[in-house]
């Protein structure tokens, strides 16, 4: 290994690297499968090569491709191994997003019941097809390998159509709607109407066609229609989802950065705004502590905006009698359209008559704390929108962060109280100074000893040391402000003790 960029990679020592140490750096799931590779690689002396996870410096892992090569001597004996380590994680993370992409197309193309093809045109005429779906191979009869070595001339009957005409025509519309009769592999005629379009695919120049068996013409104009419409009424759809969303993050970002007297009323706003936007009449923000009797999770409301006076702050019950049960079991957003079909035996709906429902999990530091939620005695039968889904859980990340942000916020200021009782109450004289050396806290000791100004609520002091007080040392000499314990420590960052100084107060020795 070379143990200085094995080092600034890893942050492994060349003695942690020793020997088989090098495999500590490997992701614990992936050192089985990297030491067999390696140990093979060696005794039968043949190329190295394996894809792992390895620790970097920072403690993160990032997804690498290791290979390695023996270089023989003279002798043909092998004298030592020469690889490398390439780092893949982005090609890694494109790759699975570009295959999960890929799969969801393939099985949205699949699920059509129309032939749909698509291949490109060369100077020649058509090539034969890029893709096609699984109706194709089904209407057609060949196989996915014979029927991607067809072209569209190899599916028509002879003399059904000009394909010479038709891609003319195809060029100069860029879509084109025509019939024609197609053959299948066993000679099978059947009667199509095929929709085609002049699309760009893979960087060329290709032709789309959905083709549909025609013998009842006028119901397939029918479906035809409706299916276009259902396309623009679902953009529309889309597009309209799309701009609340935006118009609802406005809103929350309000929300977030503007002044509230309390949390309490930070999170009703937040509550009142999400009622608004999903459009149903209870909105609960929830805690979900441990019973400390039982260890069993509890539901408690923290705040809530709701018409039914029961629901109210502090109320608790078992996590099993609400919905949220779900969300902190999966750590997930949960929707129920409808609870009588989807969770009809749950005491949510059974007891309290609920029936839609759209959760999702409040983090704090990671860890599940809460839950925000909005239901509804009414069901929905649209059910929630991806949209809907995305905005609750950016609405949880905000009321998380401020969470964070309250508690971190009431810890500094128990623990500036806790400090100011302890100083208040000792007989020392205790002064903090800034590094003007101006006083901005003092307790009554130090005031007293030092005749200092009276803090006005223990803020905001603005006597200054060197100018009031002019210092001396133990001899009486003068000490200038440079040299004074609290510039040093101010200086050095470290503490001083021990230091015997006088003060001279105005007016006296």
């Amino acid at each position: 290994l070379d143990a200085r960029q094995w080092h600034a990679v890893t942050g492994q020592t060349p003695e942690e690297a020793a020997g088989w140490g090098w495999v500590e750096a490997i992701h614990p799931e992936d050192r089985e499968a990297t030491q067999a590779a390696w140990t093979h690689a060696v005794a039968t002396e043949t190329p190295y090569q394996v894809e792992h996870r390895l620790r970097q410096a920072d403690g993160g892992y990032r997804r690498m491709t290791a290979r390695a090569t023996p270089v023989r001597d003279a002798d043909g004996a092998v004298a030592e191994w020469v690889g490398i380590h390439t780092d893949i994680e982005e090609q890694t993370a494109a790759a699975m997003a570009l295959a999960a992409s890929e799969a969801r197309f393939r099985t949205l193309f699949d699920a059509l019941d129309d032939v749909v093809l698509v291949y490109p045109i060369g100077t020649d005429g058509p090539e034969p097809f890029l893709a096609f779906n699984q109706a194709a191979v089904a209407t057609y009869g060949w196989t996915a390998d014979e029927l991607r070595t067809k072209t569209v001339a190899d599916i028509m009957a002879p003399g059904a159509v000009d394909v010479a005409s038709a891609l003319t025509e195809l060029r100069r519309t860029r879509r084109s709607t025509f019939d024609s009769t197609h053959i299948t592999r066993d000679g099978t005629r059947l009667a199509m109407s095929t929709n085609a379009r002049l699309v760009e695919y893979d960087g060329r120049l290709c032709v789309v066609a959905l083709c549909r068996d025609d013998s009842d013409r006028r119901q397939f104009r029918r479906q035809l229609a409706r299916s276009n419409r259902q396309l623009e009424s679902a953009v529309a759809d889309r597009t309209a989802q799309l701009e609340a969303f935006a118009e609802d993050l406005k809103i929350l970002h309000g929300i977030t950065t503007a002044e509230h007297p309390s949390p309490e009323a930070r999170f009703e706003a937040y509550l009142q705004a999400g009622c608004q936007m999903f459009e149903l009449p209870i909105g609960i923000l929830s805690a979900t502590p441990l019973d400390p009797a039982t260890g069993e999770r509890l539901y408690r409301i923290e705040a809530v905006v709701s018409p039914d006076p029961a629901l109210e702050p502090g109320l608790t019950v078992p996590i099993g009698e609400a919905f949220c049960d779900a969300v902190v079991e999966t750590g997930a957003t949960v929707t129920y359209a409808d609870a009588i079909a989807e969770a009809p035996d749950h005491p949510a709906c059974v007891s309290r008559g609920l029936r839609a429902f759209i959760g999702t999990p409040v983090l704090v530091d990671a860890e599940v704390v809460g839950t925000l939620n909005f239901v509804s005695p009414e069901a929905r039968p649209g059910g929630f929108s991806a949209s809907e889904r995305d905005l609750i859980e950016v609405m949880g990340q905000a009321v998380g962060r401020r969470i964070e942000a309250d508690r971190a916020t009431d810890a500094e200021r128990d623990a500036r109280e806790r400090y100011r009782t302890i100083v208040e109450t000792v007989d020392s004289g205790v002064i903090v100074v800034d590094a003007d050396l101006r006083v901005i806290m003092s307790n009554p000791s130090a005031r007293t000893f030092l005749g200092l100004s009276e803090p006005g609520g223990g803020e905001g002091e603005t006597d200054h040391m060197a100018d009031r007080w002019p210092m001396i040392d133990a001899d009486g000499q003068p000490v200038t402000p440079e040299a004074l314990p609290e510039s040093e420590v101010m200086r050095t960052g470290t503490p001083v003790r021990g230091v015997i100084q006088g003060v001279t107060p105005p007016g006296e020795p």
